[in-house]
């Protein structure tokens, strides 16, 4: 009898974990060339491996170069029951002197995200989630590429006091921050991009990003 009610426990425990893992949109867990690049500035390289946990790696090793790996993901989060976004990220850090402005706007990680509310230019919306080299953890700033058709903001994750060189895990509430930066209703997520940039600033450094996925609680 306690055997089978152990084995009993066993089996909804896996049948319960398996339906949270069903109500998570995993990203990023093809191979490379299934997903679309786009290099601002030279070529990172950018690498795909599978850990001895089974965990799907990605990493970006960028000198003076900025590249961007894309999902074009299309869908409707408020249709779909999707809000938070999760991911780790592993960096290496580099010095950088101001990165609200043009000439220092480089990150050791990004994760970009494009949503649309609209078929116009301008109905595009733009939010960079970063490790910033310069700036405190929890802070955000209009990006100084905003204007118009690019209507972006930076949101520092981590900041200069958060050391390189480990996991940090992060769960963000998307329909929070589009309240938060443009107080309206934004359904529409176009893509999501892993990005590193050190064009601006002359320098390197080597990026890992893993458990990446959307999920709706």
């Amino acid at each position: 009898m306690l055997r089978a009610l152990k084995v009993l426990t066993i089996s909804i425990f896996s049948l319960s974990s398996s339906i949270v893992f069903a109500s998570n949109l995993i990203l990023f867990d093809k191979p490379i060339k299934e997903y679309r690049i786009k290099n601002y500035e030279g070529e990172n390289k950018i690498s795909r491996i599978k850990s001895l946990d089974d965990e799907v790696i990605i990493t970006h090793k960028s000198s003076s170069s900025a590249s961007g790996l894309f999902y074009d993901i299309n869908i409707n989060l408020r249709k779909q029951g999707y809000r938070y976004l999760n991911f780790e990220w592993k960096v290496e850090k580099f010095k950088n002197t101001d990165e609200t402005k043009k000439k220092f706007h480089d990150f050791p990680a990004r994760v970009y995200l494009t949503y649309k509310d609209g078929m116009m230019p301008w109905n595009k919306y733009f939010i960079n989630y970063v490790f910033s080299n310069t700036n405190l953890k929890n802070t955000h700033w209009k990006s100084p590429y905003n204007n118009l058709f690019t209507k972006s903001y930076d949101v520092a994750l981590n900041g200069y006091h958060d050391p390189g060189f480990y996991w940090i895990k992060h769960k963000v509430d998307l329909r929070n921050d589009i309240q938060k930066f443009w107080n309206i209703d934004i359904d529409y997520l176009e893509s999501i991009a892993l990005m590193v940039d050190t064009d601006n600033t002359k320098t390197k450094t080597e990026t890992s990003f893993k458990n990446i996925y959307l999920s709706k609680n």
